[in-house]
């Protein structure tokens, strides 16, 4: 799912974290991730689990409309 928004989208920057890794684990417990799959969008919006094809580009699109002209 989020292989197929980062393919299809310029705007978007995604980073898949491992928690088979020391530093994927380090990562998730800085953003208090307790589950699997979590989706973080921005720094306000997560999904627990699997969301909805539609919640989650609605999300996205709303974050990236709080980013400045000219990057982040």
């Amino acid at each position: 799912m989020v292989d197929r928004i980062a393919s299809g989208r310029e705007d978007l920057s995604v980073q898949i974290i491992s928690l088979a890794s020391k530093g994927g684990r380090e990562e998730a417990q800085k953003e208090n991730v307790l589950s699997v799959p979590t989706i973080l969008v921005g720094h306000n919006r997560r999904f627990v689990g699997v969301p909805r094809w539609e919640d989650l580009t609605s999300a996205i699109d709303a974050e990236i409309l709080t980013i400045p002209k000219g990057g982040a």
